[in-house]
C-alpha cells in the first residue's frame, strides 16, 4: 500500500489507495477474499492430476537431461508428484491416492530399464501415458 495517497470514491469518503492486487486479496475486514463470505476459493480446483503427473515425468527427465543435473530433474519430478498426489487425495481419497502415488514412483523407476530397450524419450513418454491413463481410470474419470 502506498502511504500518503488518498482515494476519494464517489461517496466522498477518503480512503487510503489500495492496489488492485491488495483489493483482491483483502476483504472488507482484511481477510482473504471469499472467506469472509463463507466461500472457499481453491486455486487448484481445476487441476487434472493425470496431466500433472505425466508432465512431471516428462519435465523431470527434460530438466535432468538439458541441465545435466539429475537432482534438478528430481526436484521437478517430486514437485509434480506432490501436486498430483494432493489432487488424487482430494478427489478420490487416501487409498487410491496412495496407489496412484506408488504407480507414479514405479513409472519413474520402470522408465530406466525400459529406456535401455526402446530409448530414453520413448520410455518416458510411455510411462507418462501409462500414469495419465491410470489416473484417469481411478481418479479423474468422474470429474
Amino acid at each position: 500500500m502506498r502511504v500518503g495517497v488518498v482515494h476519494r470514491p464517489f461517496d466522498g469518503r477518503e480512503r487510503p489507495r489500495v492496489s488492485l492486487v491488495e483489493s483482491k486479496i483483502k476483504g472488507a475486514r482484511g481477510e482473504v477474499a471469499g472467506v469472509a463470505r463463507g466461500v472457499k476459493e481453491d486455486v487448484m480446483a481445476g487441476v487434472n492430476a493425470g496431466a500433472v503427473a505425466a508432465a512431471g515425468l516428462i519435465g523431470g527427465y527434460g530438466v535432468a537431461r538439458w541441465t545435466k543435473r539429475r537432482e534438478l530433474g528430481g526436484v521437478a519430478l517430486a514437485a509434480a508428484g506432490v501436486v498430483a498426489a494432493r489432487e488424487w487425495s482430494r478427489s478420490s481419497g487416501a487409498a487410491p491416492a496412495a496407489a496412484l502415488t506408488g504407480a507414479y514412483v514405479a513409472a519413474f523407476a520402470g522408465s530406466h530399464p525400459l529406456a535401455k530397450k526402446v530409448g530414453a524419450w520413448p520410455a518416458v513418454f510411455a510411462v507418462a501415458a501409462g500414469i495419465a491413463a491410470a489416473s484417469w481410470a481411478v481418479s479423474d474419470r468422474n470429474r
